[in-house]
This record gives structure tokens, C-alpha cells and sequence, in this order.
């Protein structure tokens, strides 16, 4: 029995409910019998490893092969981890998570819920888009289970609107209070590439994504007990000092690359160049983002 919602989140059960099903008997020399394992018996570091393989979010080998864009957003470098995908479209986290996740675990006794629990949260890398899904989240999971959260990516689309960054600095002010437990966060800026060359800097920020908004990185600041935050993509040319200063304690790192969607880059036969040219272009946008920039402070 699946445990993945209908809407793409992670339904975890209430602890101490039945498992589904019937015990099926098994065969012993023709005669049946029920065969049972005290798990509760196994040394405490079988059962994390066990809590481990049900619970931690990893690509399934059957599953079909990601586009580009979930290549990049789900796969955690450095692990055989995908991060859980918090999305509001349910097409995108249910797929994704059905047969990599396995909370029924939970159900099996509060026991075995106290010691899993922290296994789901704290282990896994969450990812949201949009102020909508942050909000999506904290729904979800609840302000207990929030602190248990480790790691956090947030992925920014190139659109920007006062609106739009409203919302999403009262989500991010909310986020700092509630994931008191938050140790490293990976913040993404997307921009729209042919707008940033194609055009002069002045008077296009508007264009420029959320990279450039002072109110979105003054709420980055408020998270505080982090011992990291990456800025990857097309931020400020002062963020990464900025944060440094205000952020005791926490490593502030930097990675200026970002995939660019295909349809900016001109491709159309679904090949996701990741030299060549598409680097080149990247290249020039960061530089010109970096001198629309420079004149902005927080």
C-alpha cells in the first residue's frame, strides 16, 4: 500500500495503527503456521539501518529517466539521495516518491515512530519552488516535524514581481522561526538568460529574477543557528558579503552555475548541453548580472 499522497506530499501515519493486511501464513513441512520477528528484539543500529533503506528518498532503478531539469533540482551531490520535492503540481513529488519512500514503518508501534521519525526528516533533503510550496510545506509537516528538518533547497524562478517577492519574503520570515533546526540551506536564483545579454542592464531588473530583491536576502539573514547557506546561480554581487556579516557562524558559499532552460538555450531536439556553448552563455550572464547588480546594497 502506497503512503505518498494524492497531491505529490508524504502522508506520514499516526503511530501505533495497525498495519494493513492479514498475516499470511507460511509453509513449515505442510502444515501452516505464522511465522513472526520481534523487530523490537534487533540491536538498536539493525533497526536505524532499517529505518534507513524504508525512508530515506533515492531515485528507484525502474524508475524512467529525468528530464534536465529534475536532474538537476532532485539529485543530491555527492549521494545516491533525491531530495523530496515538495510541489504543489501533483504530477511532478507523487511520482518521484512512490516507490523510494516507505512510511508505513511508522504505523508498526510509537516505538518504532519515535526512533523512525527522525530518520525521515532529518536525513533527507527537501526541496520547495515559489513562496507557494514553502507555505506548502510548513502545512504539511507541521511545526514539530519542521525542526527535525536538516536541509532545505529553494529554488527561485526567473520571475519577479512586488507581489511575488512580498510573498515571498513573509514566507521565508515564517520558515526562519519554524525550521528552528535547520542546518543548510541551497538557495537557487534562476534569471532568463537572452533577456540579461540581448539587453541593457538598466531598466530590466524586473527581468532579472529574484536574484537582485534586498527584501529576499535581508529575510535570508533572519535564519540564524545555520552552518551553511549556499547561494547558487544569479544573486546580488553583495549578497555573499552581506550574509557573511550578518549571519554569525555560518559559511556562506557560492556556485555561480545554474542550468538554463532548453527553450532559452535554443535547443530542441532534448539535449541538455552542460559545456559548450550553454556554459559560455551562462558565463556572460553572470557577468552582466553581476554589473546590474553592483550598485544594489542591502
Amino acid at each position: 500500500m502506497t503512503s505518498t499522497s494524492q497531491d505529490g506530499g508524504i502522508t506520514v501515519p499516526p503511530p501505533g495503527a495497525d498495519l494493513d493486511g492479514p498475516q499470511e501464513p507460511c509453509s513449515n513441512g505442510g502444515e501452516k503456521t505464522k511465522q513472526t520477528c520481534n523487530f523490537m528484539a534487533l540491536p538498536t543500529e539493525i533497526r536505524l539501518q532499517i529505518y534507513g533503506e524504508l525512508l530515506l528518498s533515492r531515485r528507484p532503478e525502474d524508475d524512467e529517466p529525468p528530464g534536465p531539469r529534475f536532474e538537476y533540482d532532485l539529485a543530491v551531490k555527492g549521494t545516491d539521495l533525491w531530495a523530496i520535492w515538495v510541489c504543489r503540481f501533483s504530477a511532478h513529488g507523487q511520482r518521484r516518491h512512490r516507490s523510494s519512500l516507505h512510511p508505513t514503518i511508522l504505523r508498526a508501534s510509537k516505538q518504532t515512530y519515535q526512533e523512525a521519525l527522525p530518520i525521515l526528516y532529518s536525513s533527507n533533503v527537501f526541496l520547495v519552488e515559489h513562496s507557494f510550496d514553502i507555505e506548502r510545506l510548513m502545512d504539511l509537516v507541521g511545526v514539530k516535524n519542521m525542526a527535525l528538518i536538516r536541509t532545505l533547497y529553494i529554488w527561485l524562478p526567473r520571475i519577479w514581481s512586488p507581489r511575488k517577492e512580498a510573498w515571498l519574503v513573509s514566507s521565508l520570515e515564517r520558515l526562519a522561526e519554524e525550521a528552528s533546526g535547520l542546518k543548510r540551506i541551497e538557495i537557487s536564483w534562476a534569471v532568463d538568460c537572452n533577456l540579461i545579454i540581448d539587453y541593457s542592464a538598466r531598466g530590466v531588473l524586473n527581468m532579472m529574477g529574484q536574484g537582485h530583491s534586498v527584501p529576499i536576502v535581508r529575510a535570508l539573514a533572519g535564519f540564524q543557528g545555520l552552518s551553511e547557506i549556499k547561494l547558487v546561480g544569479f544573486y546580488g554581487k553583495h549578497w555573499p558579503s552581506y550574509l557573511a556579516e550578518k549571519m554569525d557562524n555560518t559559511v556562506v558559499t557560492t556556485e555561480r552555475t545554474h542550468p538554463v532552460r532548453l527553450q532559452e538555450l535554443g535547443m530542441t531536439d532534448g539535449t541538455y548541453n552542460t559545456k559548450g556553448w550553454k556554459c559560455r552563455q551562462n558565463g556572460r550572464c553572470f557577468a552582466r548580472y553581476e554589473e546590474a547588480t553592483k550598485s544594489i546594497f542591502p
